[in-house]
């Protein structure tokens, strides 16, 4: 008999099932959510979360970052930069997004401040800077942070606040020195000027924002009257750039004088759009404008309230409390009594009290103490009568009684506006700062709410003035800041918010009191930016000054068009058509056309305009805009122009330039038939002249997703290594020893010593082999492996021949009929014990010749005669059942052999037992039925106690031993057989297979990497073919026919391998192909990373046979011997793979070639691993130095013609990074946007952000995979997608300053960078005050960057791009992106632990309370995924991904959303799901989804684990 796998008689049991951890729920839960993701794949790739106020803003998803400037802004930049000019453009133009002013002042302040450092650089005249000038302080602030966060020059900034700082020269001298540019007010400058402190000389150039202030004795008119003119030396003189929305800000009936005296004033000429562009700005506002009129308003006499007449009789003296008497005696009637009475409440505050007391005191002379104290008694029974006064609160139902008519109407608008229409912003302009004070107030009042409306207001500064009516710059910054942020909705605003103080677009502008000119009429209506904005003026029934002024208004701004109009041709930006004329005859000269000759399809200037608009409008909407190509027309001299099209960014081909033409119009036909060509080429224009492009991106955007984890075939499976099957025909006399000697013996609870495994080959280093012995006992197997060869004689080949085969025959029950030659490997007892091979540094072990000679002579012992401790702890084999092993303990005198069977005895698996006496002498045999019959055995022979052995096979994994069943029990050895091996080798070589089991694994991993020619580690590359599930390829799955004893499954080396993978191909590609663009180069990585082509290539090495997708088997770790006794052993097996799977085992192998050499600091083996894997000519490199090897460095990069700026770029760098760049033409190329058509010669920054991103992906994977040895693969992706993304990069970016250095000409980044950093800033700030607040020692929350708004992709990429040209220039030396990581990245992750918990997630956790508290629901979890961006992204599908969260609630996908970022998607589905369960209710809640938890908190996890890392 042999022993049985079926045969489960005398097993430890193992341990029941026990109840899933919070991990183990994890598992199951992710494994939902992908399988779902998997399944909705096209659906919730265009399933973009709404981008409205009550759900995630995502700003990379909804504007347009890269929003190519118009061109009539840049043909205003190149005016400004050969002449005096004062722009005129209307605030609301929306086609720039209100800031196309500042973006030509930008682009100009750029190019003179780079004609500077030239200068500077020459040294042949005193250095010079530029002026910014504005009118408040207010406007000081802000566009010194436009320009801070825009320019990368150093921006200073002076207000009449400093004026006691900058009253000397040195001080001047001082800003002059560390500034080139510098934001002021007007009169600092005046003064400046005035007191010789700088000369009109050392400035080269002067902007006056809202230009339309410079007359009379304005200090704009001073600085030109009184300085500028008075140079006589024209050349000396500065370049003049004025900035308006109207020429005049008064009334005037000649325009046209008007403008004449302005353009006079400042020596300038007023530039404008063409009648064209002025045309279509004014059609595309659709701002509708209408007049709301409420009733005549009472005399203040007549509308005073009693409290003011008490007020009024007790004060009257004091002077401090005129203004406030005067100011709510007008409240009265504008907006009523209770808003009259309220504002004495406001005013009247301890502090403000106190203010008075302190003035009343001051106002008397010393002596008359009798007048003082009567002030000062007035002033405390004021504030008494204002307690005292008890007025009743408003409300809507006495309104009319309450407050004034014209109040009452606004409340109706708005209450109209924000419930029936949806507004969702909106400013009311008023003209007294206690107007915009007691109108919020009163929208604060719990009866005088509005749904949907949360007020604030916004007021100018006033040094003498009540708090409550002035606000410091500070205070302005932050209504304005939380005004953007949405924290609240409706701002109420005097003048100082009509004129340059940049406020967010609305929706809703009313004007509560009229606009007193032109100017304010237009640039308050300038507020309404958004689609379909309303802009609302309320006047005074039978009011003639208003209606004077509503008319006037109309009247001037009409006049203001007709006269922009009217002005001559050269001082309008032309933006007209292509003269389709004048474009055949410059065909028919230049014989620019191409015909297509499959379909006769002719390509010319003509039509090419026309193909090239169909093209762009085929990729979609963006912000419910047909997209378009944008033209940037320059001249080249003079009389020829040059053009660059700008496609939109989903587009393939970003931009493209035209041939010198002698018109706009030709220059831009010029530019679109080239970019047609470049289509066509390409092949994203069919040959009908058609869009194609989007036909193919469905097919490119599955190429980017995984391999299907359900495609499976069966395959054959490698059970035993070559070094067992490839034996040679001669005896092996010289034989590698290795010691297999077990780290803790005493963890086996049975004595042991090692045993030697003797191979023909010497056995790679083979990690340690941890073995479970059942109830926490364990100990890791080494294998000891001696370095020379021991020569053997025959004689010992074949002692060491039958010692093995005895092993085999007695304690597994097998007998083979081998010779020495026959043998893969051998054993051989040791001659030292575990503590002395494991202290062993010579590794010289000695074989133990005695035990083998004395087994090699006996076959079995003869226990007849023999002394009674003969008789204790030997192994005893039934020659009848091999799978009935004993362990003698010695004779027990008190029994015989005809003895009943003590009940506490296993029953044996011999049927014939059961139908024989139940006697020691029966129990001890284990023959037939038959046999036994006739069997006779002594009974003067003694009775043994005896031990059933275990027949355990798999100690690779953990169990329990059954210590209640009795595994004890008594025999007689007539039957029976003792073995000659003893206990203590018997106890070891029990462990041989699962010792055998692994390292066959192991050999057959080294098969793999050797056929591959990779040296891998051979733990690694047995962890890398390692398939322990059905699902192992779905990370974080539930396991599925989990295999257990396996070891590591593959998942953590395919996370490294995927990022190694991705760097190779990106670098080899960047490397062999700089003609490329990004999308061509996603598109040939795709090719090359894909699953399908890793699985093509390594069915075709048939690398499918080397994984190890099968658990323990007891039947296939036998040798491949000839058996002649015992069950045969498995010798074949198959096992069934996905295509994935074999897919991930590649990048497995990758990631554990990466480990393996990285550990010396290089990375060739993964090199050469990546090119064995993709098999392309496009990635043939062997080592890393190959890559730079085939580089070849572009002209534009090794050039000389190095500009002032440029080098001035190298040092700036240098001290945010650290990094000193050789070229800083290539530094150049990585700040530079797709849309900055100047410095041709330059690439802009896609292929270097490309190569970044690749590098930035890789150190984080490294780190992360390293730094966290034990996180599951899911853990780990979450933690890189916050490490690596754009809400990071964006922050990283603002934080070193780099954003300054973006060169772009787009409104779009000029606005949003400003405003992110101010974002950031602010949630810096906050994170500060929380530990303030905490008072800890530690620094502020890294995790601050997580709390501002999303920033433009264009800052994350720079700092990617930044990377990639590091690497290039250092001569592509990883360490440079090592360092940088290091440094400037890993300071905000030291601690992961932030970015693990709810902290600062509102909407999850509200939606964590509601199902925890309210629903008692604790089985849910919030799960993210990358997928790629949906076709109708265009180009996107193929270089970027998009995040999906979705809610698992007991193991079912409920609800999800999808988004750029994992932030916006998290925040996008708690909305949408906590909207939807609080309709629901507890109870349809639970039936929905199944919910049968305990309820409570109680029912909550104690590790609350539910969230995820971004």
């Amino acid at each position: 008999m042999s022993d049985s796998e079926d045969d489960d008689a005398y097993r430890l049991t193992q341990n029941p099932p026990k109840v899933p951890r919070i991990s183990e729920k994890k598992r199951i839960d992710v494994a939902a959510f992908r399988t779902w993701v998997s399944r909705k794949q096209g659906e919730i790739a265009s399933a973009k979360s709404t981008t409205n106020e009550e759900n995630a803003r995502d700003s990379s998803t909804d504007q347009r970052i890269i929003e190519t400037p118009r061109e009539y802004q840049i043909d205003l930049f190149e005016t400004a930069k050969k002449k005096n000019i004062i722009v005129v453009l209307d605030t609301a133009d929306k086609s720039n997004l209100g800031s196309g002013k500042t973006l030509i002042a930008v682009l100009l302040l750029h190019h003179v401040l780079t004609q500077e450092l030239e200068e500077r650089k020459k040294a042949t005249r005193p250095n010079k800077v530029a002026f910014f000038v504005v009118e408040k302080v207010a406007l000081c602030f802000q566009q010194h942070k436009v320009l801070e966060d825009n320019l990368e020059f150093p921006i200073g900034r002076l207000y009449g606040d400093m004026t006691g700082m900058i009253n000397t020269k040195e001080s001047w001298d001082g800003q002059f020195a560390k500034n080139m540019a510098i934001v002021t007010t007007a009169q600092v400058l005046l003064d400046c000027l005035n007191n010789g402190f700088i000369s009109i000389r050392q400035i080269n150039l002067l902007i006056f924002d809202e230009a339309h202030h410079a007359k009379k004795n304005h200090p704009y008119a001073r600085i030109i009257k009184n300085h500028y003119t008075s140079e006589q030396n024209t050349s000396l003189r500065p370049r003049i750039l004025g900035l308006t929305a109207s020429p005049v800000d008064t009334q005037t009936r000649d325009m046209q004088a008007a403008a004449l005296e302005l353009e006079s004033m400042l020596c300038s000429e007023i530039a404008t759009v063409s009648n064209e562009v002025l045309a279509e700005s004014l059609n595309s506002k659709n701002v509708v404008e209408t007049t709301e009129v409420y009733d005549t308003l009472p005399i203040p006499e007549d509308s005073k309230t009693s409290l003011w007449d008490r007020i009024r009789a007790e004060i009257s003296g004091n002077p401090s409390f005129r203004p406030a008497l005067d100011c709510t005696l007008e409240a009265s009637s504008t907006l009523g009594p209770w808003c009259a009475d309220r504002y004495w409440t406001l005013l009247l505050t301890d502090l403000e009290v106190t203010k008075f007391i302190a003035k009343a005191e001051s106002q008397f002379e010393t002596g008359l103490s009798g007048r003082t104290d009567h002030a000062v008694s007035a002033v405390q029974n004021l504030q008494k009568i204002i307690r005292d006064h008890r007025s009743q609160p408003v409300s809507r139902k006495d309104m009319p009684s309450q407050i004034s008519s014209k109040v009452e109407l606004l409340w109706q608008i708005m209450e109209s506006e924000f419930r029936d229409r949806g507004a969702q912003r909106c400013i009311v302009f008023v003209e007294k700062r206690y107007t915009a004070v007691l109108l919020a107030d009163l929208l604060q009042q719990p009866s005088m709410q509005i749904p949907g409306v949360v007020s604030s207001y916004m007021v100018g500064s006033q040094s003498m003035a009540s708090s409550i009516v002035s606000m410091s710059v500070r205070d302005q910054v932050d209504v304005l800041a939380n005004f953007e942020r949405g924290d609240t909705n409706c701002l109420f605003a005097t003048p100082v918010g009509e004129e340059g103080i940049d406020i967010p677009e609305c929706d809703l502008v009313i004007r509560f009191d009229m606009y007193n000119s032109v100017i304010q009429y237009i640039q308050s209506r300038g507020r309404a930016r958004q689609a379909n904005s309303r802009f609302i003026s309320l006047v005074e029934r039978g009011n003639i000054k208003d209606l004077r002024r509503l008319k006037q208004a109309v009247r001037d701004t009409t006049i203001l068009q007709k006269f922009c109009l009217a002005l001559p041709e050269d001082r309008k930006v032309q933006d007209m058509l292509c003269d389709i004329t004048a474009a055949i005859e410059a065909e028919r000269v230049g014989q620019k056309s191409h015909e297509i000759k499959d379909t006769g399809a002719r390509l010319s200037f003509e039509n090419s305009l026309g193909v090239l608009a169909r093209f762009t409008s085929s990729l979609g909407e963006l912000g419910g805009h047909n997209l378009s190509p944008e033209f940037v027309v320059i001249a080249v001299d003079r009389k020829k122009f040059a053009a660059d099209v700008i496609l939109p960014e989903t587009s393939p081909v970003n931009c493209v330039s035209g041939f010198p033409q002698r018109s706009k119009q030709l220059a831009r036909c010029s530019a679109a038939y080239e970019a047609c060509l470049l289509l066509l080429q390409s092949k994203y224009i069919d040959n009908h002249l058609q869009p194609a492009f989007t036909k193919k991106l469905p097919l490119m955007r599955n190429a980017r997703l995984a391999t299907s984890a359900n495609k499976k075939s069966q395959y054959t499976m490698r059970i035993k290594p070559e070094l067992w099957l490839r034996l040679e025909p001669t005896e092996p006399l010289d034989m590698f020893l290795t010691v297999l000697t077990l780290e803790s013996p005493s963890a086996l609870g049975k004595p042991s010593r090692p045993l030697i495994l003797l191979t023909r080959k010497k056995l790679s280093s083979v990690s340690s082999i941890p073995l479970f012995f059942g109830s926490g006992h364990s100990s890791a197997v080494r294998l000891v492996a001696i370095t020379r060869p021991l020569r053997l004689t025959p004689e010992q080949l074949e002692g060491l021949r039958c010692f093995t085969l005895k092993i085999f025959a007695d304690i597994f029950s097998k007998e083979y009929e081998a010779q020495s030659t026959d043998m893969p490997y051998f054993f051989a007892p040791c001659g030292a014990n575990h503590d002395r091979v494991n202290g062993n540094t010579r590794r010289i072990v000695p074989i133990d010749w005695d035990l083998v000679h004395e087994i090699k002579q006996c076959d079995y012992l003869d226990w007849e005669g023999e002394p009674e401790e003969f008789f204790c702890e030997k192994l005893v084999v039934d020659p009848w059942d091999g799978s009935r092993k004993l362990v003698i303990h010695g004779i027990n005198p008190q029994l015989k052999p005809g003895d009943r069977v003590p009940d506490s005895a296993p029953k044996p698996r011999s049927r014939s037992y059961r139908s024989a006496e139940p006697t020691i002498k029966e129990y001890s045999n284990s023959l037939f039925l038959k046999a036994r019959q006739s069997a006779w055995w002594r009974d003067d022979q003694p009775v043994l106690n005896a031990e059933i052995m275990s027949l355990r096979r798999n100690f690779l994994d953990q169990f329990e031993v059954d210590e209640v069943t009795s595994q004890s029990c008594y025999i007689i050895l007539e039957p029976l057989k003792i073995s000659p091996i003893p206990m203590n080798v018997v106890n070891m070589a029990i462990l041989l297979p699962a010792i055998l089991y692994r390292l066959d694994a192991s050999l057959v991993a080294l098969d793999a990497c050797s056929l591959l020619g990779l040296e891998i580690r051979p733990d690694l590359a047995l962890e890398a073919i390692t398939k322990d599930s059905d699902n192992t390829d779905e990370h974080g799955m539930e396991q599925i026919n989990f295999r257990h004893g396996m070891g590591h499954n593959y998942e953590r080396l395919e996370f490294l391998g995927d990022s190694f993978l991705k760097l190779g191909t990106t670098i080899s590609l960047f490397t062999l192909m700089p003609a490329k663009t990004e999308f061509e180069y996603h598109v040939e990585r795709m090719l090359l990373v894909s699953n399908k082509n890793l699985f093509n290539v390594a069915v075709d090495r048939k690398l499918h046979e080397y994984i190890r997708s099968q658990g323990f088997n007891r039947r296939s770790w036998y040798p491949n011997l000839k058996l002649s006794k015992g069950k045969a052993p498995k010798t074949s097996m198959q096992h069934c793979l996905s295509d994935k799977s074999i897919a991930d085992v590649c990048e497995a192998l990758i990631g554990a070639a990466y480990l393996s050499c990285s550990e010396g600091g290089g990375m060739d083996m993964a090199v050469r691993a990546v090119t064995k894997m993709v098999k392309s000519r496009n990635h043939k490199m062997q080592s890393f130095k190959e890559y730079y090897a085939a580089y070849e460095v572009p002209g534009w990069q090794s050039t000389d013609r190095v500009t002032e700026a440029q080098r001035a770029a190298v040092e700036s760098v240098k001290e945010a990074v650290g990094y000193l760049f050789r070229s800083p033409t290539l530094l150049r190329s990585a700040f530079k946007h797709p849309s900055y058509t100047y410095e041709k010669s330059i690439p802009n920054y896609q292929r270097l952000e490309f190569l970044g991103d690749a590098l930035l992906d890789m150190v984080v994977v490294d780190y992360l995979f390293r730094q966290f040895p034990t996180a599951d693969p899911q853990w780990l992706t979450e933690h890189k997608m916050a490490m690596v993304s754009n809400q990071f990069l964006g922050c990283l970016c603002v934080q070193l300053g780099l954003h300054k250095c973006l060169l772009v000409t787009t409104s779009a980044l000029i606005n949003q960078r400003t405003e992110y950093a101010a974002s950031l800033e602010r949630a810096k700030q906050a994170a500060q005050e929380e530990r303030e607040a905490e008072e800890a020692k530690t620094a502020a929350r890294c995790d601050f960057w997580r709390e501002a708004s999303d920033p433009p992709k264009a800052l994350a990429d720079v700092v990617e791009a930044l990377i990639g040209a590091m690497f290039v220039d250092s001569g592509y030396d990883y360490t440079v992106v090592q360092d940088f990581f290091r440094r400037l990245v890993l300071p905000y992750f030291e601690d992961m632990a932030v970015y693990d918990t709810f902290a600062n997630k509102q909407p999850v956790t509200a939606l964590q309370k509601l199902l925890q508290n309210d629903f008692g629901c604790s089985e849910w979890r919030v799960c993210l995924q990358e997928v790629p961006c949906g076709v109708d992204q265009g180009v996107k599908a193929i270089t970027e991904n998009d995040v999906v969260c979705g809610l698992v609630i007991h193991g079912t996908v409920v609800e999800h959303a999808t988004a750029k970022s994992g932030r916006y998607a998290r925040i996008a589905c708690a909305k949408k799901a906590t909207k939807r369960f609080l309709e629901l209710g507890v109870h349809a809640y639970r039936a929905e989804v199944g919910c049968d938890c305990g309820g409570g908190a109680a029912g909550v996890p104690e590790h609350g684990d539910h969230g995820t890392a971004i």
